[in-house]
Parts: C-alpha cells; structure tokens; sequence
C-alpha cells in the first residue's frame, strides 16, 4: 500500500494556518484551522479544530493541505477603529443626559 506520509509536499503549519484536513483515512475533506503545533526532534503534531466543532490531536501533516496561512492575531494587529472613534460612535447613537454623557457612554 501506500504510505499516506510520503504522499504530499512538505509544510510546516503554524497556529491559525486554515487547512483541509483527511478525515478518517477515507480521502473526505474538511476544513478546519490549526490551533497548535508540535514540534518534536523527529516530526511535528497538529492539533486542529474543525468546522463542524470537532478537535483532531496529533494529526501528521501528511493529513492535512493548506487553504492560506493564519491572519495577524488580535494581539498584533491595529485596531480597525480607535477608541476614541467607538466612543464618538456611541455617544452619538446613545446621545447625552441632561447634557452630560451617560454612564453608559464612558
């Protein structure tokens, strides 16, 4: 037979890497994304989270293809609208109290 290890090119995937994933050794696809990777000395381990809510653990890379590699994460990207904006935004839609700004507003 053939073994499933060898059949594709090499990737290393990385957290939040959007990836199909062969399910249940039946060449059926599925999508889902990386939530961690395990590296060892010899080979690397994904944990992946697929779209229906299951989690895979331990999956070979060999089981997995590529979609496209993982956005920025929160923590690194800007922020789309600044706080100052938001804070104009709702003050506008939420409008003031007596001429003070609400408590719900600060």
């Amino acid at each position: 037979g053939i073994n499933a290890e060898y059949m594709g090119d090499y990737v290393a995937y990385e957290k939040y890497d959007r990836v199909y994933i062969e399910f249940g050794g039946a060449f059926r696809w599925f999508k889902a994304e990386v939530m961690e990777a395990e590296v060892d000395s010899e080979a690397r381990a994904y944990t992946v989270h697929l779209d229906n809510g299951e989690v895979e653990e331990g999956v070979s890379g060999a089981y997995l293809s590529l979609v496209h590699h993982g956005r920025v994460s929160r923590a690194e990207a800007e922020p789309w609208v600044s706080e100052a904006a938001v804070r104009e935004i709702i003050g506008e839609e939420l409008g003031t109290c007596g001429g003070e700004a609400s408590s719900c507003c600060v």
